[in-house]
């Protein structure tokens, strides 16, 4: 674990906690924080600063995909406070069906299952 990150880190539990939104303890909500900085450039001062509903969606979802195993993620999650950059290039993407951004996602919510569907669209796809 980084140490310019343990502090936020430490912070980022303190509140989840307070929340009632840690599956197991504080120490493991570290742990995957560390893989999600890891494999999402997640920007944690941001995230310790978020409103509660994204703060929750990120925090939850982050317990919810992680595959602590192989320390990689699961059902194409994404947290909203990770780096907004693909490929190396600072970009907005847009869905192809509804619009929406990762700034302006859909209502209750969403995520990226290809580079331009959402997954509110992507369910609709299926029905």
């Amino acid at each position: 674990m980084k140490v310019e990150n343990l502090e936020t880190f430490v912070a980022i539990a303190e509140r989840a906690e307070e929340k009632a939104l840690l599956h197991f303890d504080r120490l493991s909500l570290m742990m995957d924080l560390e893989i999600a900085t890891a494999e999402f450039d997640l920007r944690v001062e941001e995230l310790l600063k978020a409103d509660d509903f994204n703060f929750a969606h990120d925090i939850i979802g982050i317990q919810n995909h992680i595959d602590r195993e192989s320390k990689t993620f699961r059902d194409f999650f994404r947290p909203r406070y990770s780096a907004p950059h693909m490929n190396g290039k600072e970009e907005e993407r847009a869905c192809r069906s509804c619009g929406c951004t990762w700034n302006n996602a859909c209502p209750g919510g969403c995520y990226w299952v290809d580079d331009n569907l959402c997954s509110c669209c992507a369910v609709a796809d299926w029905d």
